[in-house]
């Protein structure tokens, strides 16, 4: 008896609050349709402009030209004239060698020409007399042939001495040793009166040719197949950054290898730049951007206005207070800049002059109520490049 009384007091409680409830909501019948306040967003405006599309990439700096100075003779080292790490041209003189041997030699040789050339002089004269005296029948002509002989031993004389003498004037050149190249100096392998040998291995100096260099980089399959088109109007423009992203210089590319490294799946390039500034080394890494196309009228905004998901990256555009979402395509950015183009899933598209959503994204969906807190011309917007 007592559980019937208390089931039905029970019962009779959850009737009074489901009443109290009703009451409630019909004095309030607008509470439960109250309107969110609209999102306060900042906004940039679409523009359009050209879009440089690039294969970026990794390369190494490397000499145009690099040689190792050294004797062509056996000599002692007299004198240096070069600072290392001083920039040379060709031609200029590096340093001299002990020349005393050979000018020994080169005196003793034109003393052997002056004295053969006499003897020939001679001998020449000898010959015409006996020419005369053999039309009067004076000598023989065994006597005449054989003055003939010796005028030509002599000529014979005469040259060999000429080769001795030009041979020690060429080796007396190499006592001054100059720049086959215009390059940076290395440091110097060498001290003055050191005993040089044309077989030392390490030389005098290596000269390495910085003006211009050479940009050896590697590119996949893909990167390969975007490059070609571009070789066919011309050389591509490839820009070089350093590490920290400053630019270091420009140049083209000038050659692609023959073949695939059949283990990485790349294939090697090369560009050339000019080094003016000399601000590129050789062995040292950089960054590398190849100029391959660009996209003429193409729809720029700021690329901190694109939102990433699962089902691709998107934008909001705000048309008539709401905030519609708009899946899109980038293809390229420049600086701060996306270029971008409408994926036709849903929403209006995207054209010249619309406003984009910047800052408050992460707040909105889709026909949500946004504000502008900041207008467009306080925004970054893209310029025509």
């Amino acid at each position: 008896m007592f559980q019937k009384i208390q089931k039905k007091w029970v019962w009779l409680g959850l009737s009074l609050v489901i009443l109290v409830l009703v009451m409630i909501l019909r004095q309030h019948p607008t509470s439960g349709k109250k309107q969110l306040a609209p999102v306060s967003v900042t906004v940039a405006t679409v523009t359009h402009g050209q879009v440089p599309l690039y294969i970026e990439t990794t390369g190494t700096v490397t000499a145009s030209g690099t040689v190792v100075v050294r004797p062509q003779i056996s000599a002692t080292l007299l004198a240096i004239y070069f600072q290392e790490g001083q920039f040379v041209s060709t031609g200029e003189l590096l340093a001299t060698l002990d020349d005393r041997a050979i000018q020994a030699q080169l005196l003793t040789a034109k003393g052997n020409l002056q004295r053969d050339e006499a003897l020939l002089q001679n001998a020449k004269k000898d010959l015409q007399r006996y020419q005369q005296l053999q039309l009067k029948g004076l000598v023989t002509q065994q006597q005449l042939d054989t003055q003939a002989s010796e005028v030509k031993q002599y000529q014979g004389i005469v040259k060999a001495d000429q080769g001795t003498l030009d041979n020690l004037q060429v080796q007396l050149s190499y006592t001054q040793i100059r720049a086959p190249i215009s390059g940076i100096a290395g440091l110097r392998a060498v001290d003055i009166g050191n005993l040089l040998q044309p077989s030392d291995t390490n030389g005098i100096v290596t000269l390495t040719a910085v003006t211009p260099v050479d940009i050896k980089f590697a590119l996949t399959e893909t990167e390969l197949n975007q490059l070609l088109p571009a070789m066919d109007n011309g050389k591509p423009t490839v820009l070089i950054y350093d590490r920290q992203n400053n630019l270091l210089d420009s140049g083209t590319v000038t050659a692609i290898d023959n073949q695939l490294d059949s283990f990485t799946g790349t294939v090697m390039a090369k560009a050339r730049c000019n080094n003016r500034h000399q601000r590129l080394f050789p062995n040292q890494f950089v960054n590398v951007q190849i100029h391959i196309h660009t996209i003429d009228n193409s729809l720029l905004l700021p690329t901190r206005a694109i939102q990433h998901s699962k089902d691709g990256d998107y934008i909001f555009v705000l048309h008539s207070g709401l905030a519609l979402q708009q899946f899109i395509h980038s293809d390229a950015t420049v600086g701060e800049l996306s270029s971008v183009e409408a994926i036709d899933r849903k929403g209006s598209g995207l054209s010249l002059g619309d406003l984009v959503v910047v800052d408050g994204a992460d707040l909105l969906h889709d026909g949500v109520q946004a504000q502008v807190v900041i207008s467009p011309n306080d925004t970054p917007t893209a310029v025509n490049r």
